[in-house]
């Protein structure tokens, strides 16, 4: 299953992802901490091969993956990505993550790529996406 808006690309897995992207588009990617946990080593793949910004994990306790995600980040890669951005939020924090991943997040650039890999078996992801969804239909094109 996936979603597909002009600057707004949901998939549940990183293979789909890849088929929809635009790799030279600056990114921020809102991914499942559920997601993350079983593949941390393709987040890794995503973070050398596309042009990510500002990754923000959801979840009921997406906190430490963060951290984990800065480790990555910090430890593994060149200084051109320690310019990634990591952030979290609990799911009960729908509306913040929302406005984070569409407003914040874009950082002013003028072209822009909003990208995430959801678990649509979890009611609360599925939340967020009919919320990101219904912010992306009532902006002007």
């Amino acid at each position: 299953m996936f979603l597909k808006n002009k600057n707004f690309i949901c998939m549940d897995s990183f293979e789909e992802l890849y088929k929809n992207i635009t790799n030279t588009i600056p990114s921020t990617l809102l991914i499942s901490e559920n997601i993350l946990l079983n593949n941390a080593e393709k987040l890794s793949k995503a973070i050398e091969n596309v042009n990510i910004k500002w990754i923000i994990v959801i979840g009921e306790n997406p906190s430490s993956l963060e951290e984990y995600l800065d480790n990555i980040i910090e430890e593994g890669y060149n200084n051109y990505l320690l310019d990634i951005i990591t952030t979290s939020f609990q799911y009960k924090e729908a509306e913040d993550i929302v406005f984070e991943f569409l407003v914040i997040s874009k950082l002013g650039a003028q072209e822009y790529q909003f990208i995430s890999i959801l678990n649509f078996n979890i009611p609360q992801e599925l939340t967020i996406l009919e919320l990101i969804n219904t912010e992306i239909g009532s902006q002007p094109s």
